[in-house]
């Protein structure tokens, strides 16, 4: 069951992701540990850079829907974009004699979810579904207590 659901569209611009994430962590703070928020709010910021940077590469006036939706267990996270199709490959491990800049944020994104898929839809959008399984906890105080 849905407890809360927020809805946010922005312009596909990297100064929005602070909003983003504070929408996360508005939404989530009172039922998430904080490792489970870092990694979830990791997992956004590599997406939405991505979004930004590649699909949306040389295209002014891009926009992202972003909806996250709080339930009983999950944390579900839909993000919508107009830009290229993304070119499936396989996140790869960082390496650590290279310690190269970039190119690790799908790794990055698999390590911190429970769940990371791509599809694009019908009308021509790309639509990210990420889910964060949320830890036992009593919701008191604004913090995750452990039962």
């Amino acid at each position: 069951m849905i407890e809360r659901v927020v809805v946010i569209e922005c312009p596909a611009d990297l100064a929005f992701l602070a909003l983003l994430r504070q929408s996360i962590d508005a939404l989530c703070e009172s039922v998430m540990l904080d490792m489970d928020m870092y990694q979830l709010q990791l997992a956004v910021s590599e997406l939405v850079a991505n979004i930004v940077i590649h699909a949306y590469q040389g295209v002014v006036g891009g926009k992202i829907e972003f909806r996250i939706a709080l339930g009983e267990s999950v944390v579900m996270l839909d993000l919508f974009d107009r830009g290229a199709v993304y070119k499936a490959t396989e996140p790869r491990l960082p390496d650590s004699d290279a310690l190269l800049e970039g190119g690790y944020g799908l790794f990055l994104m698999q390590q911190s979810l429970d769940v990371m898929q791509y599809s694009r839809g019908a009308d021509q959008r790309n639509h990210w579904h990420l889910e964060k399984r949320l830890a036992v906890a009593a919701h008191q105080g604004g913090k995750t207590k452990w039962m």
